[in-house]
This record gives C-alpha cells, sequence and structure tokens, in this order.
C-alpha cells in the first residue's frame, strides 16, 4: 500500500499543478479581457480610477504572467528582452524623453505568447476561448437589451472621463453614457433596424470588440476540415460580435480573411516575411495617389490619414530617434515611431521566418500579421490594446508549441522517456 501511495503521489501533483496552471492561466486572460469593465464597475460606484490605477492594473497581471512563465523561458529569451528594454533606454536619452508604450506593447505581446507557449494544449486553448466568447456574448445581450441597467452599472462615458479619454463637455451632446464611438449617429451600416447603438461588452468600446471578433475568425480558420463544427460555431459568434458593434473593419476583414484561408501559399512564411512591404507599398502609393479624403470617417480617409502621417514622418521619426507625435488612428506611423524601422523589421521577421510545421500555427500566423497590418493601417494603437493582444498571442503561442510537441505526445509515455534504439542497433540485437 505504501509502494502504491509514493508511486501515485508524483502523477497526483502533476494533475494538481496542471489544474491549477490551467485555472491561474484563465484567471490572466479574462483579467486581460476584462479588467477595465471591472475598473469601470469601481467608478460608476463611486471609486474613481485614473490612468495610474489603470497602469498598476496592467502591471500587475504582466507581473503574475511573468511569474507563471518564468520556469518556461529560456536563458536567450531573457537576453532578448534584457536588450530589448535597453534599446528603449537608448531610445529615451537619444530622444529626450520618457517613452514607456513602446516597451509596454513588446512585454504584453512576449508574455502573452510565452503563456500559450507554457500551455500547449489546443483543446484546452479552444475551451479557453470558448468561455471567453460566452462571458462576451453575455454582457453584448445584456448591454444591448438592458441599457438603463447596464449603464447604471458601468458608466462608461463617466469611466472614460475620469481616465482623461474624453473632455468633460462630452457629458451635453451624448445621448447616452456609452463610449463617444458607441452611438452611430449617422446610422449603422450593418443591418440599421437595429438601432443607433454600437455594442462593447467587455470590452467598453465598440472597436475592440469587433478586433476580438476578428481574433475569433483567424482562430476558427486555423482549424482543418475535420473540425468544421468547431469552425463554424466560432465563426457564427464573430459575425454576431461583428454586426452587434458595427464595426466595418472587421466586417470587411473578416471576409478577406475567409477567402484567404483557401489559399494555401498565403501561410508560406516567404508570404508573410513579405506582407508589411506590401501593404505599407500599397498605403503609400494610395496616400500619393489620393485616392482618399483624410477628413472623412470612412476606410479610405483613415487610410489617406495613416499614409499621409507616415509621408510626413521626419527621418529621426522614422528611425525611432524623434520624439514620437500624438498620432490617432495611425498605427503605421505609431509603430515606426516608437520602435524605429529596424528593430520593426526585426520584430516582423523574428515572427515571420521561424519554419513552422504545424498547419493550424502556419494558418493562424497568417491570418493573424494580415489583421495585425491591417488595424495598423486603419486604426491607431487598438492592436496592442492588453484587451485583445493577450488573448490573440497567448493562441499563437498555444499552436506554435503544440505543433513541437505532437509527435512525442503521441508515442507512448515509456518512448518519451526512454528513446528507441536506432534501426542499426536493433538489427544487431536481432542477431
Amino acid at each position: 500500500m505504501n509502494a502504491q501511495n509514493t508511486l501515485s503521489t508524483p502523477k497526483t501533483n502533476a494533475r494538481s499543478m496542471n489544474l491549477g496552471n490551467q485555472k491561474l492561466t484563465l484567471f490572466l486572460l479574462l483579467g486581460f479581457t476584462g479588467y477595465q469593465l471591472f475598473l469601470c464597475f469601481l467608478n460608476t460606484r463611486g471609486f474613481s480610477i485614473s490612468d495610474n490605477i489603470l497602469t498598476a492594473a496592467e502591471i500587475f497581471l504582466l507581473a503574475l504572467t511573468a511569474w507563471r512563465v518564468f520556469p518556461t523561458c529560456k536563458t536567450t529569451e531573457f537576453i532578448s528582452v534584457a536588450f530589448l528594454m535597453v534599446y528603449f533606454l537608448l531610445l529615451c536619452a537619444v530622444r529626450g524623453a520618457i517613452d514607456l508604450e513602446a516597451p509596454r506593447n513588446i512585454l504584453i505581446i512576449f508574455f502573452a505568447y510565452a503563456l500559450g507557449r507554457a500551455s500547449p494544449n489546443k483543446e484546452v486553448a479552444n475551451k479557453i476561448v470558448w468561455i471567453v466568447s460566452v462571458i462576451v456574448l453575455f454582457f453584448a445581450a445584456f448591454e444591448y437589451f438592458f441599457p438603463d441597467i447596464y449603464l447604471s452599472n458601468f458608466n462608461i462615458l463617466q469611466y472614460h472621463i475620469s481616465r482623461g479619454m474624453t473632455p468633460e463637455t462630452a457629458k451635453h451632446w451624448m445621448q447616452q453614457d456609452f463610449s463617444v464611438n458607441g452611438l452611430r449617429q449617422s446610422g449603422r451600416n450593418l443591418l440599421p433596424f437595429l438601432g443607433y447603438q454600437r455594442v462593447s461588452s467587455v470590452f467598453l468600446e465598440p472597436v475592440s470588440m469587433g478586433n476580438y471578433a476578428i481574433i475569433l475568425t483567424a482562430w476558427a480558420l486555423s482549424f482543418d476540415k475535420k473540425d468544421k463544427r468547431t469552425t463554424l460555431y466560432h465563426l457564427v459568434v464573430a459575425l454576431i460580435l461583428i454586426v452587434a458593434s458595427d464595426s466595418r473593419f472587421a466586417s470587411t476583414l473578416f471576409l478577406f480573411l475567409v477567402l484567404l484561408r483557401f489559399i494555401p501559399m498565403a501561410r508560406g512564411r516567404g508570404v508573410v516575411m513579405l506582407l508589411p512591404l506590401i501593404a505599407i507599398g500599397g498605403l503609400v502609393v494610395f496616400t500619393l495617389l489620393g485616392l482618399g479624403n483624410p477628413s472623412d470617417d470612412t476606410l479610405t480617409g483613415r487610410l489617406a490619414r495613416s499614409g499621409i502621417a507616415t509621408l510626413n514622418m521626419a527621418f529621426a521619426q522614422f528611425l525611432g530617434l524623434g520624439i514620437p507625435d500624438a498620432l490617432g488612428d495611425m498605427g503605421v506611423a505609431y509603430t515606426l515611431e516608437h520602435f524605429g524601422v529596424f528593430l520593426c523589421i526585426v520584430l516582423w521577421a523574428v515572427f515571420a521566418l521561424p519554419n513552422i510545421k504545424d498547419i493550424y500555427a502556419s494558418r493562424y500566423r497568417m491570418l493573424i500579421a494580415v489583421y495585425c497590418l491591417a488595424i495598423l493601417m486603419v486604426s491607431g494603437t487598438s492592436f496592442y490594446s492588453s484587451k485583445t493582444a493577450a488573448l490573440a498571442w497567448f493562441l499563437y503561442g498555444v499552436l506554435v508549441n503544440s505543433g513541437k510537441n505532437t509527435s512525442e505526445h503521441k508515442k507512448p509515455l515509456i518512448q518519451q522517456l526512454v528513446p528507441s534504439p536506432k534501426p542499426v542497433i536493433r538489427d544487431r540485437l536481432r542477431l
């Protein structure tokens, strides 16, 4: 009996540890997705929330994620992160101004990816995605069907005013206490009979909910034909969220990603590596030809503004050596000014060039790369928002590492621990 108990203890401990890690992973992803909803609730209940408090909450989540992934990180990764922090410090020294946004953006992506790599199980990841989607759908329905009760608990407008994101005067012309872009005054683009409201759910702004829908689309399209039901269910949820948020960007990109899924050559690493050149080159040509009016709040207008900001960038800013401008819906220029062109090239190469053998991961990489470039061209910093970026890069980490471990997990446990003898040795043993 004692021997049996002794032998079973490590297995029990391993299962308990694995379950504990899964719960912590779920808590972290739900935390990144919904921490602003919680802060909005506190602000509505009289506890004033400033940007400093929001930053502290994000630092807490990042620190907890770092603690979770620390044992799984390699020495080279620690060196790389340290190098990046030194690089950003040098940029600050050259500029003569502190910039905390750029390192924060990098750390969110790195730690989210490391969290996924530490949890290389597609089935568990898919369950996490479903849990997040159900919560998003619940709050979306709550907000749309019971707006007064929702706003009495989550006064989004006042929350943004407290953080300094929205002027106090917005109270005088906003019809309800949603975010400034929470009402489409000119009428909805998708299913106008639904009214003027653009649902934001746990994200507190419709743009982020549209972004989540695209990440969900990329995840759904990474599956094989044998998983067509899973793909279909995720796509249905994504479409519901796109319509509810009335996201023009998400609706357009949704159709493009579905078409792109059926072009096998598109997922090649060479194609992914060239995507920024194609996208930014196209943006510059679009702007030089004057195909959009930068004053219009349309797709072409946003592309024009983004292109103008990129073309008007000073050379020092292009290299990351100048003080970044305050840029709105101009993510390409924002990224170049905060990171510098050389670091952008290196980071994209690290993402695009590894030879990924897992078909799920290669599909997801291609789709998420298109999402990244598209959103940077028509939006500002929402690509780096932890509300959506954490889940996007977590899923990428899961797929990349699960592909590496697939062949090993298929072997019996004894063969995983003790490699089989080479064929020559096996033949000699037979003789």
